[in-house]
């Protein structure tokens, strides 16, 4: 089974419905009253999670109101997770750690001398957002973000390598008292938003960016077949107007004064617009503290 598939299962079961496995990607499910009413389910249905499959079969997949069907049955559970990563004793410490702080410290004006290293604790979290940029057509997806709460460092290049290590362990440990007191303190929520509102803004800017240019090109497009359509009836209005210009009687006044008319309705500016709205919505986190190991330094700075 795929991951989606698992996940839908396992989420069913919790919530009370018998699931069996159909084949390789379906799900037989059997559904009390609550996940029929959230999920828009009947009593007895068959769950697709793949390209073919039964008449009968329901499709599922992350696009349309699945996620919201989910998040309905998930309610407020499963948006925070805390786990602790420890790479046990075969990881030895750093070697030569003078020599690697002596090539990353860059400091003219002073002299400084290695004194220790001690083993410690980091906390890292993990942040995932869905976003749903709609205009003509809608785009959906996942962005994830991740930052070293202990230092500061946007850690957003390794979230993949670690989603991958951590759905490799075989067991969740939750962190010790003396874990969470190493890692050091929690980020508040003002704090959270202000150092990654900026990178959530441009990650989902080039996460959009073809999307984007698809609706431009719609956009010019369009505007182009409308001013070309105009361009053409004020032509014709003006080309009938110039016949008319010599020609006499009460009629021939009557369609001068028609088409001077539509000259003038005509002679508009015409500016089509498209207005695309994209929204993001936080749908889980994770705080994964892993041990580090922590140089110490004592620099003594003179200025020449």
């Amino acid at each position: 089974m795929g991951n989606l598939q698992e996940f839908v299962a396992d989420l069913l079961e919790r919530r009370g419905a018998a699931v069996e496995v159909a084949d390789a990607r379906e799900l037989a499910v059997l559904a009390p009253p609550h996940i029929q009413k959230s999920m828009g389910l009947p009593e007895f249905s068959r769950l697709s999670f793949g390209t073919e499959r039964s008449p009968a079969a329901i499709p599922v997949g992350l696009e349309g109101d699945w996620m919201d069907r989910l998040a309905a049955l998930l309610g407020d559970d499963g948006r925070w997770a805390m786990r602790e990563v420890s790479p046990g004793d075969s990881i030895p410490p750093p070697n030569e750690p003078q020599r690697v702080l002596d090539r990353a410290l860059d400091l003219p004006n002073a002299v400084w001398r290695f004194q220790g290293m001690n083993a410690t604790h980091a906390r890292c979290l993990i942040l995932t957002f869905r976003y749903v940029a709609a205009s003509d057509d809608k785009r959906e997806g996942l962005i994830w973000l991740g930052v070293n709460t202990s230092t500061g460092a946007v850690i957003t290049d390794l979230v993949p390598q670690m989603r991958q290590m951590l759905m490799q362990l075989p067991d969740w440990q939750a962190p010790v008292p003396a874990t969470i007191l190493a890692a050091g303190p929690r980020w508040d929520a003002a704090t959270v938003e202000s150092r990654l509102r900026p990178l959530l803004g441009r990650q989902l800017r080039d996460e959009i960016e073809p999307f984007l240019r698809a609706m431009r090109r719609r956009l010019t497009r369009d505007r182009d077949r409308v001013h070309a359509f105009h361009d053409e009836l004020y032509c014709t209005a003006r080309k009938r107007l110039a016949a008319l210009a010599h020609a006499e009687g009460e009629r021939a006044e009557g369609d001068r004064q028609r088409e001077t008319l539509r000259v003038r309705r005509l002679n508009v500016s015409i500016a089509p617009s498209s207005m695309i709205c994209a929204t993001t919505t936080p749908c889980g986190s994770m705080s994964n503290g892993s041990r580090r190991w922590n140089s110490t330094c004592r620099c003594n700075a003179s200025m020449y």
